[in-house]
């Protein structure tokens, strides 16, 4: 599977979920992410691990651009970005 030149998987969860607040300005880096890149989006409910997977099989991406809530540290266990 080769990759198309200019395409860019955009995934986002910027909605509050799960005890985090909303993430402001998205719409202004989604749109800034596709000014460099042409592609795909999964916005808020639209992104899951399932269609994520899809996707990925689907096209080989040459950037893949996630903004959600997350935590990350030393411990893989408490490791996620939340989808």
């Amino acid at each position: 599977m080769k990759a198309a030149p200019g395409t860019a998987l955009v995934l986002d969860v910027s909605k509050s979920v799960q005890g985090y607040v909303d993430l402001p300005n998205v719409a202004t880096e989604v749109a800034a992410v596709h000014e460099i890149e042409s592609g795909d989006e999964l916005l808020n409910n639209q992104f899951s691990r399932a269609r994520f997977q899809a996707q990925l099989r689907r096209v080989r991406y040459n950037i893949v651009h996630i903004v959600s809530h997350g935590q990350f540290g030393n411990d893989p266990s408490q490791t996620f970005v939340l989808a």
